[in-house]
């Protein structure tokens, strides 16, 4: 029951980005970039040391359909979503450099959909880096 379940939720995502209007969405080997800040007593930061891991997903630009996502002040236009699979874990803070090198923060897991509580993907908010 469980792996049909999990195709399933699998077979659910990809339904979920063929109707996704993306001015340019793309699956991509992406880079996730795991960012740990080392403080002093004084809170001051120290030392910064970043950690690179190669993800699936999808990035697209946020368009006119994501008015729900703009209107709740998730994102803005120019800003763009994240598509990844179920089992991807991220943590807000965490940069995602796509194949032009360009880097994008987590700021907000916007969605975790569950069919018969089974999560079929996450959507996070990202901001542009440079």
């Amino acid at each position: 029951m469980g792996l049909k379940l999990g195709n399933f939720a699998r077979n659910r995502f990809k339904e979920i980005l063929n109707k996704t209007s993306f001015s340019a969405a793309t699956k991509d080997n992406l880079t996730r970039i795991s960012i740990t800040r080392t403080k002093d007593s004084g809170g001051r930061v120290t030392n910064v040391t970043e950690t690179e891991t190669t993800i699936s997903g999808f990035i697209g630009y946020v368009t006119s359909k994501d008015r729900s996502l703009v209107e709740q002040g998730f994102v803005s236009f120019g800003d763009a979503t994240l598509f990844v699979e179920q089992d991807t874990t991220l943590d807000l803070g965490d940069e995602i450099k796509d194949e032009g090198s360009v880097r994008w923060e987590i700021t907000k897991l916007v969605q975790e959909p569950r069919i018969q509580g089974l999560v079929t993907h996450k959507r996070y908010a990202l901001k542009r880096r440079d």
